[in-house]
């Protein structure tokens, strides 16, 4: 039996049990009598002995094929990245396999079960993103009869449509008659004396004027005919000052906190105890308490407490031995001056991604707008390929950049550093005794390349383990 009957028999088994194990769970959930199976177009899935499997039990289930390479059409690649999220955000994230192994199993059943609801619900308009004729109910139609999706999913899609636009028709009546409403009410309400430009407000020297005025005892009358200002203003302004003994603007309160100090409490305690709580489990937190907010308000209270929403920084995973060596290296150069860190070459390879996620782009777009060719970015399985580069940098500027084709091993490594490090360290003109840092990779500590380094009288800069966030090239 060959690698793939094997793993294609595997395969087979394991999709028996699911199916017996899916028979058992799901009878709950009262799915249709005839259900769709979605699947994409892996080997493993088109094998002919699995579609042999399918074609035995065609009676139970239909299957679903979308178009090759379309995973965005597949919203279970939303849920995955729900379960990633549900993992991390745990008191106590995953530290070794066995953690990994069995949280996520603990954290598919604690999936809330409005997230699926929204992703099948979500499916009409991912269609129609493919699409737009399939926005009308003729290019639905047509998109099930070109066997693009089942006629149970397309009832669906076509109620779930039918009912957007009725509710957008809706929606644009209600708009037009309210609009309507209130210009005519506008019309009847003002008068042809009357305004609807705000007051100027007076300016701080006609402010002080007027207590000057009122202290030298004349009236409020008489100081609004000297002035032209209203009596009623006049009258205002005085009082404030005798209140406050000042006339300018004071603070005003607000709309009153809609959660109680006791409910600030709350949310900062659960915070603090795990920051990577989300605004929806505080919201949900602080309505079972009695309390409905928005996620906005959830927002500006932890600002007010100093908290603020920040992306979580990668940090190695440091065991206790590279602590105690990061410990050693930071107190050893504590004190080192700036000149001696200008005098260091810093050296790192990296790995580029033709569709990789190495960046973060934004966008500026309207709203359900996410899916337009504009607004989005290409992505494929495994990056579509990528390209290593070796490169190095001194505070005097770049030195050269090296694309290594094939596996780096320590020869290569070596060739590298004698073709490129001392001319680009005499083009940057490092003074004499510069310093050469690279990492603790197993082809830069070989016995080969430190003998080499030795013998070139090179000063290489001790680096301790686990430590690639204290090099400053990453930032690079």
């Amino acid at each position: 039996m060959t690698a793939d009957e094997d793993f294609v028999k595997r395969y087979l088994i394991a999709s028996r049990s699911v199916s017996l194990f899916g028979n058992a769970a799901l009878r709950p959930v009262m799915l249709p009598q005839h259900p769709t199976m979605k699947q994409d177009n892996a080997p493993c899935h088109k094998a002919e002995m699995v579609q042999e499997w399918f074609d035995e039990h065609n009676n139970q289930f239909e299957v679903l094929t979308p178009p090759p390479n379309s995973p965005d059409l597949n919203p279970v690649q939303h849920l995955w990245d729900v379960l990633d999220k549900q993992v991390r955000s745990m008191e106590a994230p995953p530290r070794n396999l066995q953690d990994l192994k069995d949280l996520p199993l603990t954290s598919w059943c604690q999936i809330p079960q409005h997230t699926f609801r929204d992703l099948v619900e979500s499916m009409p308009q991912q269609i129609s993103w493919q699409a737009p004729e399939t926005r009308s109910a003729a290019g639905l139609r047509q998109l099930a009869a070109c066997n693009l999706v089942s006629e149970t999913t397309m009832m669906l899609m076509g109620c779930q449509a039918g009912q957007l636009k009725l509710m957008g028709e809706e929606s644009r009546s209600r708009r037009r008659h309210q609009y309507k409403r209130h210009l005519s009410t506008t019309s009847n309400s003002q008068t042809p004396n009357s305004t609807m430009a705000k007051t100027k407000e007076l300016s701080k020297g006609t402010r002080n004027k007027i207590v000057d005025l009122h202290q030298a005892g004349k009236t409020e009358s008489a100081i609004g005919k000297q002035l032209g200002v209203k009596k009623s203003t006049v009258g205002a302004i005085i009082r404030k000052w005798k209140t406050y003994k000042t006339t300018d603007n004071l603070p005003r309160s607000g709309a009153p906190c809609k959660i109680s100090p006791r409910g600030v409490k709350m949310i900062t305690r659960t915070v603090s105890k795990n920051p990577r709580t989300t605004r929806g489990d505080l919201v949900n937190d602080l309505q079972r308490a009695g309390t409905k907010v928005t996620k906005a308000t959830i927002s500006n209270t932890l600002h007010r407490q100093g908290l603020k929403s920040c992306s979580v920084r990668r940090v190695p995973l440091l065991k206790p031995v590279h602590v105690r060596a990061r410990l050693k290296f930071a107190r050893e150069h504590l004190d080192d001056p700036e000149e001696d860190w200008e005098n260091v070459i810093w050296s790192d390879e990296t790995k580029i991604e033709l569709f990789g996620k190495n960046s973060t782009y934004h966008v500026w777009r309207r709203k359900n707008a996410e899916l337009h060719p504009k607004n989005s970015i290409p992505t494929v399985k495994h990056g579509g390929g990528n390209i290593m580069l070796w490169g190095f940098f001194s505070a005097k500027g770049p030195g050269r950049l090296i694309r290594v084709k094939e596996r780096m091993n320590g020869a290569m490594y070596r060739e590298i550093l004698s073709k490129n490090l001392l001319p680009s360290a005499r083009a940057l003109k490092m003074k004499r005794g510069w310093v050469f840092q690279h990492d603790n990779d197993p082809k830069h500590t070989a016995r080969a390349t430190k003998e080499w380094l030795r013998k070139k009288h090179f000063k290489v800069l001790e680096w301790p383990s686990q430590s690639p966030d204290l090099n400053p090239i990453e930032n690079l």
